[in-house]
Parts: structure tokens; sequence; C-alpha cells
């Protein structure tokens, strides 16, 4: 199974020995990066929102696009810092068990609405959209940044909690205007306390994917809604299970 970002690393490692800024620093320029187009963007829109196709298309995608340059970026700089490599069968077993998990929970949120999402898209367009970017990309790419980047570069600075939570809370900043706030964080330190036992990226990626799948579905069928306890339970159960097994494991070593 992989080793979790940052996870049993030194804290000899915060210090670059070739001069360059060390993980920690460089994670941080990256999100500053974020920040910093995300503001201009909105200057360029008077925060009016954008108000024609290709307004939609910069605003809505270029930030994504530099958190995701910037994490892989740090990554190629700092080898070993992501773990996003095959993982072992408790990984496999939490990546399932965050599907269910993140996917119950977003039945239980409640909608959303690819046409909320993609005003200015049209019939099956917003759908395809919706679920390739939102489903799919902004989850992978958020999570290789706030929990394979971030949280990593910022777990040898401290403890692999306080990491998490520093991860949730820059997590949380990037979805203003997204309410409620505090589910953002508790999102946030679900998905990086999956990063953080599974030692790996895929299983917070899986939940993540999970949970923004099931809002979109959920606006197409709202019958979809009954299923949220059994995918709780379920996945509740199998986190648990995983958890109980890869703690054996551990002991007999």
């Amino acid at each position: 199974m992989d080793q979790q970002p940052g996870g049993g690393r030194e804290p000899g490692a915060v210090e670059s020995s070739d001069g360059e800024p060390d993980s920690g620093s460089a994670a941080l320029v990256v999100l500053a990066a974020y920040f910093a187009c995300v503001a201009a963007l909105l200057l360029y829109t008077g925060g009016r929102g954008p108000h024609s196709l290709e307004e939609w298309v910069v605003v809505g995608h270029v930030p994504m696009a530099v958190m995701a340059a910037g994490a892989v970026l740090v990554a190629r700089c700092r080898p070993g810092l992501v773990r996003a490599g095959r993982p072992g069968a408790a990984g496999v077993g939490l990546a399932v068990a965050g599907v269910l998990l993140g996917a119950g929970g977003g039945l239980a949120v409640g909608a959303t609405s690819p046409e909320r999402l993609a005003p200015l898209l049209s019939g099956s367009a917003q759908w395809v959209w919706a679920l390739l970017w939102v489903g799919l990309a902004a989850p992978l790419v958020e999570e290789l940044y706030f929990r394979g980047v971030l949280q990593a570069a910022l777990a040898p600075r401290m403890t692999l909690p306080g990491a998490v939570a520093a991860a949730a809370a820059a997590f949380t900043v990037g979805h203003l205007g997204a309410v409620p706030l505090p589910l953002w964080f508790l999102l946030g330190l679900g998905f990086g306390a999956l990063a953080a036992v599974s030692r790996s990226l895929w299983p917070a990626v899986a939940a993540h994917v999970g949970w923004n799948l099931a809002t979109l579905l959920l606006s197409a069928n709202p019958a979809l809604g009954l299923a949220k306890l059994p995918l709780a339970i379920a996945g509740s159960a199998l986190l648990a299970g995983t958890l109980a097994a890869q703690g054996r494991r551990g002991g007999q070593r």
C-alpha cells in the first residue's frame, strides 16, 4: 500500500538541499497563485459573473488549471511527495468505502443541477460538462493539490492531524461562495483523513468523485435520495472492516 503524502517523512525533509524552496513553501505559492487568479478574474468581470460563453470558460476553468499546473510542477520537483501509485488491498477497500460514503453524503445534502452550474451551455452539453468537469476533473485536481501536495508538504512541519486540518481549511476557503462553508471544512477533514489512513491519494479522490457525482445525478432522479442511508451504512461498514484488517496486519508485523 502506498505511503500517505507526508506521512512518515523525517522532520529534516522540510529543508531543501538543492537551494530550491521547500515543499511547504512551494505548495503555498501555488495556493497564492490560485487565489490571485480568482481575484483577478473577479475584478475583470466586476464581480457580476460571466455574461458570455467565453467569459464563463475563462472564469470557470482557468483558476483550476492554475492549481493543476502548480500541483503537477511541485510534485515533479519533489519526487515522492504525492503518493498516487497503485494502492494496496487496504487502499482499494478504503477507496470503495470512500465512494459509498461520498455518494451517501452527497445524496443527503441535496442536488446540484448542471443548469445552475453551466447556465450558458444548453441541453446535453450541460450534462456532459458537469459529469466530466464537476464529477471527475475537479475532484481529481482538488485532491491532487489539497491532499496530495498541500497536506503532504505541511505534514513534516506539524502533526499529521494539523496538516489535515490546515489543508481542509484551505479547501474551505477555496469554496467561498458555496454554502454552507462548515460543510466544506468537514468534507476536507474527511478527504484528508482518508488520504492519511490509506497513505494514498486515491481513496480521497474516490470519495470526492462519489460526492460530486451523487449531487449531480440526484438532480436528474430525486428517487436516488432513498439510497443515501444504505450507501452510508455500507460505506461505514467497509471502512471499519478495512481499518480493522489493516490494524491486524500491522500488529502481526
